[in-house]
C-alpha cells in the first residue's frame, strides 16, 4: 500500500471507532456519509449532546462552524425533528479558514438531503458584524435561540462580544456553551468574567479529558492536538 494512503486508511479508521464511541453512547445512528473533524473530544461531545437532546430544540445557533462536524453530531443527535440549525462563520477569502468552508458547505448540503425536515442557514459574516446580527434577526422574526454554542474567534474580546451581541437571541429556558474555556487562557478569563458578572444564570463546567475527532494534516497540528488533553465547555442555563 502506498504510504500516503495507508496514512489516510489510519486517520479514517481511528475517527470511525471514536464517531462509533459517540454514537454508542446516545445510541444514535449517523448519515450515511463521512463526518468532518470536530475540534472537541469524544466525552466532551456526548456530554453535551446529551444536554442539547433532553431539551429537544427547535433552533439552534452555533458560532464558529469550521467544517460543520459538531453540526453534523447535531443532526444525528436531534434526527429529522424539524430542527433549525444557524450557523455563523466568515470563512474569510485568503486565509487558512476558506478552505474549510468547502467542506462545510457540502457536508451541509448532505445534510439537507438527508434530514429533510431540518433547516440549515449559514451567515457568512463574523459574529462582530452588525450585518450578521441583523441578518439572523431578520430570519428569526419573533423566534429565540434555544441553544447557543460559541466556539469563534478565540480571543478574551471576542467570546465576550459573542455572549453579548448573541445572547439577546437566547430564549429564556435556553442554553448556552462555550468551548475551549480549559485550554485556551484568553476564552478561560473570558468564561471566568462571564460567570463573574452576572447573577441570571446557573453555570455548569465539562473537563472531560480525550484526544479531539481531528484528521491531523501535519506534526505540528499531531503534536498540539494528537493527545488526551482537557478543553472543557462551559455552560450557561436558567
Amino acid at each position: 500500500m502506498i504510504p500516503g494512503r495507508y496514512v489516510k486508511l489510519q486517520k479514517y479508521l481511528i475517527m470511525n471507532k471514536r464517531i462509533k464511541y459517540i454514537t454508542e453512547k446516545l445510541r444514535i445512528d449517523c448519515p450515511n456519509f463521512e463526518c468532518p473533524d470536530v475540534g472537541q473530544t469524544p466525552l466532551e461531545i456526548v456530554h453535551t449532546l446529551e444536554k442539547i437532546r433532553r431539551r429537544r430544540p427547535k433552533i439552534i445557533l452555533e458560532i464558529g462552524s469550521a467544517r460543520g462536524g459538531f453540526i453534523y453530531l447535531l443532526s444525528a443527535a436531534l434526527g429529522n425533528s424539524g430542527t433549525t440549525f444557524i450557523t455563523i462563520d466568515p470563512y474569510i477569502t485568503g486565509s487558512k479558514y476558506e478552505k474549510q468552508f468547502y467542506t462545510y458547505e457540502d457536508t451541509i448540503n448532505k445534510l439537507r438531503h438527508f434530514y429533510l425536515k431540518n433547516n440549515y442557514l449559514h451567515i457568512r459574516r463574523k459574529s462582530t458584524s452588525k450585518k450578521a446580527r441583523e441578518d439572523l434577526k431578520e430570519y428569526l422574526g419573533n423566534r429565540k435561540v434555544d441553544f447557543l454554542f460559541i466556539d469563534g474567534d478565540h480571543t478574551c474580546k471576542s467570546v465576550l462580544n459573542d455572549w453579548k451581541n448573541y445572547n439577546y437571541f437566547l430564549d429564556k429556558n435556553g442554553l448556552a456553551a462555550f468551548h475551549d474555556i480549559i485550554a485556551y487562557e484568553e476564552v478561560n478569563k473570558a468564561w471566568k468574567k462571564i460567570i463573574l458578572g452576572q447573577n441570571i444564570y446557573q453555570h455548569e463546567e465539562c473537563k472531560k479529558k480525550g484526544v479531539p475527532l481531528l484528521t491531523f494534516v501535519d506534526n505540528k497540528d499531531k503534536k498540539k492536538f494528537g493527545q488526551s488533553m482537557i478543553l472543557g465547555v462551559g455552560y450557561l442555563y436558567k
